[in-house]
């Protein structure tokens, strides 16, 4: 399959925590692919000067200092001298190097743009729109979600989003009155990650009502059939499924113990939220989430 005619962007997104690096990476497996890690993330993407808060929303309306930036990076454009400027630590002088020895073999070589990042999930409509890129979207179980916030001990900050006018004008505004409380009173792990797993299902659902084109998978259903769930993304994307992929990807996906992050026995992995959370986090979670997920999973679910 020629790369001239297959260089079509692939976004990965969806809710974080949901398996995105283990899914790019699978996709990775193909030798057509180049694959970018999160360009939205404000620690290691493009530039910390221009994505300066989590869950950045880009619209026609914001555009501007962005496109050039997003663009860039698509066409593997490394920004090597900024991200030396903006190094702080012996690591971060090392990525530049790196990435950019990365991203020059991938123009070289006329690589597929593969970019991963759930980050970037309230400005995936722009993305797709702007740059005609394929979209995969994963989809989380609340409790699962919430388990895995609780065990990295992850806080989002909900002034972040308070801050991002357009983004509450077009996809918060129902979630404005708990966000300033939130904001204002520190919440446990709980509260918080049911919090955002609503806000960014709430856009999931929106998007699936507007976008039959994209290609929506719940992250449970991905590992309970591994195998064959990713022949449909091959096919969704127009990749080549070939017999060592498909051994490559039963290989990370029925791993018991590995020293590979990637690695891992992706049926037994559904259910960990069990052991993540009490009974009563698991109800505090079911309540609270009930409005929206019962448009993805069903009381067997639980």
């Amino acid at each position: 399959m020629s790369n001239r005619q297959t260089r079509k962007p692939i976004l990965v997104s969806g809710s974080h925590r949901s398996g995105s690096t283990w899914l790019g990476r699978m996709i990775d497996l193909s030798d057509e692919i180049g694959y970018i890690h999160e360009p939205f993330n404000p620690t290691s993407g493009i530039t910390g000067e221009l994505f300066n808060k989590w869950f950045i929303y880009i619209c026609e309306e914001n555009e501007g200092p962005y496109k050039k930036a997003i663009g860039d990076y698509l066409n593997y454009q490394y920004p090597f001298t900024r991200k030396i400027r903006e190094a702080k630590t012996w690591r971060d002088y090392a990525r530049p190097f790196r990435d950019f020895s990365k991203f020059s073999w991938y123009r070289l070589n006329e690589k597929r743009p593969l970019m991963k990042d759930p980050i970037s999930i309230f400005s995936a409509e722009w993305l797709h729109e702007t740059f005609n890129m394929d979209m995969i979207i994963l989809i989380r179980h609340p409790a699962a979600f919430v388990g895995s916030i609780k065990k990295v001990e992850w806080r989002s900050g909900m002034g972040n989003y308070l801050k991002q006018p357009l983004l509450m004008r077009d996809y918060l505004k129902p979630f404005e009155p708990e966000l300033k409380r939130q904001a204002e009173e520190k919440q446990d792990y709980i509260e918080e990650a049911v919090l955002l797993w609503n806000m960014i299902h709430s856009v999931i659902l929106k998007y699936q009502a507007t976008h039959d084109d994209w290609f929506f998978i719940r992250h449970e259903d991905l590992s309970k059939d591994p195998i064959e769930k990713f022949e449909e993304i091959y096919n969704y994307v127009n990749l080549d499924y070939t017999p060592k992929i498909r051994q490559k990807i039963k290989e990370f996906s029925t791993e018991n113990e590995s020293a590979s992050k990637l690695k891992r026995n992706s049926e037994s992995n559904v259910w960990s939220w069990k052991r993540r959370l009490t009974p009563e986090e698991i109800k505090r979670v079911r309540e609270g989430t009930k409005e929206i997920a019962s448009h993805f999973y069903s009381e067997e679910d639980w």
